[in-house]
């Protein structure tokens, strides 16, 4: 991996968070690059901090990039939620489900572009 990834984030529209299920719909609401030391779980994990915690101000100065995401409208992750990770925009990714404790490999989820409760999907 380079020293920076390209990361993508899904809401899952299912109407609970009981993880990720095969075939469930999936809505890509961020995508950014974020800096990397190669470690998947790592990464993974900064991204669920970012869309959680990113723009409270108790934890440190806001991440302009979760500030926007709140101002569409979007919920912190949650289990059943979905990351991507890939070296760059273009490029095929590697999508991991979030669970309970921590991340687990997934092939391509079904990705739709509407949106569902506190779910606003990029353009």
């Amino acid at each position: 991996m380079s020293d920076t990834v390209h990361v993508q984030a899904f809401h899952n529209l299912a109407p609970s968070f009981l993880g990720y299920h095969p075939g469930a719909r999936m809505v890509r609401v961020f995508a950014a690059d974020q800096p990397t030391t190669g470690d998947v779980a790592a990464v993974c994990d900064q991204v669920f901090m970012l869309l959680n915690i990113g723009d409270d101000p108790q934890f440190g100065p806001a991440d302009p990039r979760a500030v926007e995401y709140r101002a569409r409208g979007n919920r912190s992750l949650s289990m059943g939620d979905v990351i991507a990770l890939s070296c760059g925009p273009d490029a095929e990714p590697d999508y991991y489900a979030i669970c309970a404790a921590g991340f687990i490999p997934i092939e391509a989820p079904n990705i739709v572009a509407v949106a569902g409760h506190c779910t606003t999907p990029l353009p």
